[in-house]
This record gives C-alpha cells, sequence and structure tokens, in this order.
C-alpha cells in the first residue's frame, strides 16, 4: 500500500528527491505517492516543482487531516533540526527513510527514521546512521560507523571504517575521515578536508590535514 508523503522544502535537493522516487518507482517500488512540497518561502506559494503542486507552508503539515509521511532533503543541519521540532506535536505526521535506487547497504545496517541515502552512495557492514541524517551522493562509509542524528554527508564525502560521527556533524563535499576517528556534535568539517585525527573542539575545520579555522 502506497503511503502519502510530502517533501519539505521545494528548492534544489527536493528535486534530486523527486528524481530518486521516481527512478524507485520505475524499478517497481511503489512504497510512496508523492503529493507534493511545503515551503516557507512567499515566492513559492502557488507555484509547482517538476508537476507536483507546492501545498502551503511547513505549518500546513500541524493541521493536514490525514496521516502523513514527510521527508527533509536540505543540506543544513541545524535547518532540519527546527524543523524536526517545530513539526514534534503533529502526531499523525510520520517521518519516511529513503534509499535511493542505487544506494548499496552491507549487513547489520541500521538508518534511522527521516534519513536519506542518495544515489550511488554505499555503506557496508555494521554502519548506523542516525534520524534525519542525509548521506549524498557518490559517499561511502565503511564497517562499524556511527553517525548521530542530524548529520549532512555532501557528495563525494569518504568516512573510513570504526568513526563515530556526533550530532549535527556536516561533513563538505569531498572531505576523507581516516579509520577510528571521533568527531564531536556539531563540527563542521569543509570540503576537500583530510581529517586524521579526533575533532573535539567545537568549530569548522580545512585542509589536509584538517585544522581548525581561528
Amino acid at each position: 500500500m502506497e503511503q502519502e508523503l510530502i517533501i519539505i522544502g521545494a528548492g534544489k535537493f527536493a528535486r534530486e528527491t523527486v528524481w530518486m522516487l521516481e527512478r524507485l518507482v520505475r524499478q517497481g517500488d511503489r512504497t510512496w505517492k508523492l503529493l507534493g512540497y511545503v515551503d516557507d518561502t512567499p515566492e513559492k506559494q502557488g507555484t509547482s516543482v517538476y508537476g507536483l503542486p507546492v501545498l502551503g507552508t511547513v505549518d500546513a503539515l500541524l493541521s493536514w487531516p490525514r496521516d502523513v509521511w514527510a521527508i527533509m532533503p536540505m543540506g543544513t543541519c541545524g535547518g532540519r533540526r527546527a524543523l524536526a521540532q517545530r513539526l514534534a506535536q503533529a502526531s499523525h505526521l510520520h517521518w519516511a527513510t529513503i534509499q535511493a535506487a542505487s544506494a548499496v547497504t552491507g549487513k547489520n545496517f541500521e538508518i534511522g527514521e527521516g534519513s536519506l541515502l542518495c544515489e550511488n552512495t554505499l555503506c557496508t557492514v555494521d554502519v548506523k546512521l542516525g534520524r534525519h541524517t542525509i548521506v549524498n551522493v557518490g559517499s561511502t562509509i565503511s564497517h562499524d560507523t556511527v553517525l548521530g542524528d542530524f548529520v549532512t554527508v555532501s557528495p563525494g564525502v569518504t568516512i573510513c571504517g570504526n568513526c563515530e560521527i556526533g550530532d549535527g556533524v556536516f561533513l563538505g563535499a569531498g572531505a576523507t575521515i581516516i579509520e577510528q576517528i571521533r568527531i564531536a556534535p556539531g563540527i563542521v568539517v569543509g570540503a576537500g578536508a583530510t581529517v586524521v585525527r579526533d575533532l573535539t573542539v567545537s568549530g569548522t575545520y580545512v585542509g589536509t590535514p584538517a585544522r581548525r579555522k581561528e
């Protein structure tokens, strides 16, 4: 039975998510019936994206007349967290978990509600992803690695084995995290950075090896 799904946000990442869902349908996956989007941007009200309507602002989900599922394809960790808190009292709202057609996962893989595995991602064995975490296109996560809630893994990131990535961490495009690394919650790792030691002090880390920006 298809579940009705609404995408929160009608931006660029939302268009990629529609494409991913269309690919799943072509492969016979009928899990989701996509209704459209909600978005707080005034200029987007009454418009459509890829033939699907913007149904109102995010608050429309608070008074939705029946059970509905939602996903938040947006790159900002804090933005997803804030929206999840804003909608926490909507008991009829359920968080979808979506895995793209070309995403590959190994044995004992776990993924939390509201999370999204994009095209050409690979999570090998004993990998665990938290709630509302995004693994973007072409990223690889190796064995025994744990990602917390509201993590963003940008395109082309490599996370080696036995790593622990805290809640709300943002990993920029092409970043590499070597094996057995711990990254504390809320840290930002810049695009192309190479993390070779634990990151415990909050801030933004860039370069190879990654160092904290002052």
